[in-house]
């Protein structure tokens, strides 16, 4: 999935544009362990991992707050613009992220991304009529990055994109479009292109990565049953260093078993164990028999603590203190010998241990 999924959030995201999708403060999402999809389940239930709430006066939806585990991750607010227009503002973790510029229609005008306070990009969005066929994109100093051009097949379907960046370096993506439903997208690459296949139900059939016009990895995904969002089966081959990854997952998406093949032949692997919705352990096989990892929770479902053990011998643990913070401890002889203090996954401090008692500090800017 690491170069399709972008093409499939693009695809979605044009569609988006001309068929706006409104979602309730009534719809409550748990997402795939495998990281494909959203999936709605009931209010209540104990797994439930995100939410969303919708602000809306006199009809007009004026914020959203995106919640996971509990915790606010993400909020867009809206607000009048010149001239008619609407202004959305989008916030992560509390620091904006992006502010966009929306028409009468809410298409998209012109948008700003921001990183850390900073403004790193700004997008430009053309229309010809009701179609987008064109966006520009600029980088923080101004100058142009790239321009992205969109073509349509006679029923408006998006069938191309051609990106020119501003080296002139052109790639193109292609789709192909029956009756509204994506069927298959190919995707050019500066060191491989790729094509994805959907079924009738908009899963994912299978992908391809081409490197130098040969197959480098091929990705197949099977389905128990045409009422199930997720595949019960995920093989991945690796032509060129002929391995093979299968992964089984539960009807809901969780992983139950991974295994591992050179030349046909099985050589590691992972089983994992649950409870309540919850992973509680991840036991290795084949080679891979002497790890373990075993996870902790509080009573609201928060992971706490995941322990690294092989052959029974704790050798690394991670603390988590809040949703972004965490602590992660090595062990030696089952004595902690070094604590690394995280923020956002950047390293702020590190603890040498000897006897359990700290004896040198190391800080991080």
């Amino acid at each position: 999935m690491r170069y399709s999924s972008i093409g499939i959030i693009a695809f979605w995201l044009l569609l988006g544009l001309f068929f706006p999708v409104t979602i309730t403060a009534q719809e409550l999402f748990r997402s795939n362990a495998a990281g494909m999809r959203l999936e709605p389940i009931a209010p209540g239930e104990r797994d439930q991992h995100r939410f969303v709430i919708q602000l809306v006066r006199n009809g007009e939806a004026k914020s959203e707050r995106f919640f996971e585990h509990g915790e606010l991750i993400r909020e867009t607010r809206r607000l009048p613009g010149p001239a008619g227009t609407l202004r959305e503002e989008e916030f992560s973790n509390g620091d904006l992220v992006a502010v966009r510029l929306l028409d009468a229609e809410e298409r998209f005008i012109s948008e700003e991304l921001f990183s850390e306070g900073t403004l790193v990009e700004r997008r430009e969005y053309r229309y010809r009529g009701k179609v987008l066929v064109e966006m520009v994109i600029f980088d923080a100093a101004g100058e142009l990055a790239r321009r992205d051009e969109f073509h349509y097949g006679p029923g408006r379907e998006l069938r191309a994109v051609r990106m020119v960046d501003s080296a002139g370096m052109t790639r193109n993506a292609y789709y192909s479009v029956l009756e509204g439903r994506l069927l298959e997208e190919y995707h050019e690459g500066l060191h491989g292109d790729i094509r994805v296949r959907y079924d009738e139900y908009g899963r994912t059939v299978d992908e391809v990565e081409y490197r130098a016009g040969a197959r480098a990895v091929s990705t197949y995904y099977v389905y128990d049953s045409s009422a199930d969002s997720f595949a019960s089966t995920i093989r991945e081959i690796d032509h060129e260093r002929d391995r093979e990854i299968v992964r089984i997952y539960t009807a809901g998406g969780d992983i139950l078993e991974e295994a591992e093949y050179h030349a046909g032949v099985f050589e590691r692997g992972f089983a994992y164990s649950y409870a309540n919705g919850l992973l509680l352990e991840r036991r290795g096989r084949g080679r891979s028999a002497a790890l373990q990892e075993l996870f902790d929770y509080d009573e609201d479902g928060e992971l706490q603590r995941v322990q690294y053990l092989r052959n029974g011998q704790l050798q690394r643990e991670r603390r988590y203190t809040n949703a972004h913070e965490y602590i992660d401890v090595l062990y030696r002889d089952s004595a902690e010998v070094l604590r690394s203090y995280y923020r956002d996954d950047r390293r702020l401090r590190e603890e040498v241990l000897q006897n359990g008692q700290v004896v040198r500090t190391r800080e991080f800017e």
